[in-house]
């Protein structure tokens, strides 16, 4: 399972599970004060602004306002939760909210679609096969409160491929797309349906760049070799100081299908460049400018290392000061991992 691709889960930006969330119903049936109107709406940009725990004690606020029976602050918690990873806190909120919307169908089809997503990351941990049986249980729950909303079978379809039970899971995909054919999680349907080892593998989130030596570089372009992404900086005294051992790297793997990638979150450009020019960091190099590929890896520590198998799925993330030593190990496995596929012409490619 993809575990940086960024999905929108009732209204926030949600990297990791791979599952979709409906969107947020208006409840009627809950009407606020107008001073837990102002906290919900302060709690919600905080939301936007990624201050999550800020967020989260603003939410609780809100809906302290509001009696302690505010949906939407109920709603807030339980999606911070998620955001900040608390997904056992999150299904715990959500099974709260569900017994105070217990008479609102659209409020409960959202609240047992997140308590789904909640349960589906809680099993991403470990390949809990019994977590994302509860997760495609409360996913189906979704279905039959708010049976109008595509997304569900997207989430079920994901879930069941999860399980392992690829052929009913591609019939809940093709059933999304044939009910949002150009809806935003269309692409994805296409891909797990074209590959269902991507519900249960760690593929590695897509990239595209042109280098610093305007040679373009894909993902998809690179199947077949050993990745490695090094993420770092020229104003990162450790990344510096690992960069005579990157370049010995670079030469001893230099007949080996092996690919290094250097990602800078550098903003001087003509700082960038000298240095590479001056260091003989002669592989790949990318001025990653609007963050992007940093963002779609999860990058907040520097230096870090990503590997990436020959069929493009995540194996190891060093982080910091790691001990170069320990990524050439990594990259030997990814190279002996190639090799056994080469002889087995009959596995998975």
């Amino acid at each position: 399972m993809l575990p940086f691709s960024v999905l929108a889960v009732v209204g926030l930006s949600f990297a990791a599970p791979a599952v979709a969330a409906m969107a947020l119903p208006a409840s009627p049936g809950f009407q606020q004060e107008d001073a837990v109107k102002e906290a919900l709406a302060e709690a919600d940009l905080l939301f936007k602004q990624g201050k999550f725990d800020l967020a989260l004690k603003a939410y609780k606020a809100a809906n302290g306002k509001g009696g302690g029976k505010c949906a939407d602050c109920l709603l807030g918690v339980a999606k911070t939760y998620v955001k900040l990873g608390a997904h056992k806190s999150a299904v715990d909120e959500c099974d709260r909210l569900a017994l105070l919307v217990a008479d609102d169908k659209q409020m409960l089809g959202v609240t047992f679609n997140l308590k789904g997503l909640a349960l589906s990351a809680m099993a991403d941990v470990k390949k809990d096969q019994k977590k994302y049986a509860e997760a495609e249980a409360e996913f189906r729950k979704a279905l039959d409160a708010a049976p109008g909303s595509p997304v569900i079978h997207f989430n079920i379809g994901k879930t069941l491929l999860a399980r392992s039970q690829d052929a009913a899971g591609i019939d809940e995909l093709r059933l999304y797309l044939e009910k949002d054919p150009k809806g935003s999680f269309a692409a994805a349907a296409r891909s797990l349906i074209d590959n269902p080892r991507r519900a249960r593998e760690a593929y590695a989130p897509d990239f595209s760049f042109t280098t610093s030596e305007q040679a373009y570089i894909s993902l998809d372009d690179l199947r077949g070799k050993v990745i490695v992404l090094d993420f770092w900086g020229t104003w990162c005294p450790p990344c510096v100081s690992a960069v005579p051992d990157l370049v010995r790297l670079a030469k001893k793997f230099a007949a080996e299908p092996v690919v290094i990638i250097s990602v800078s979150s550098d903003s001087d450009e003509g700082k960038w460049r000298d240095f590479i020019g001056r260091n003989a960091m002669t592989w790949p190099q990318y001025l990653d400018r609007n963050r992007a590929v940093q963002r779609a890896y999860g990058v907040d520590v520097f230096p870090t290392y990503v590997v990436i198998d020959h069929e493009g799925i995540f194996r190891d993330r060093l982080i910091g000061g790691a001990n170069t030593a320990d990524l050439q190990d990594a990259i030997k496995k990814g190279l002996k991992a190639l090799a056994g596929a080469a002889k087995s012409p009959g596995a998975p490619r």
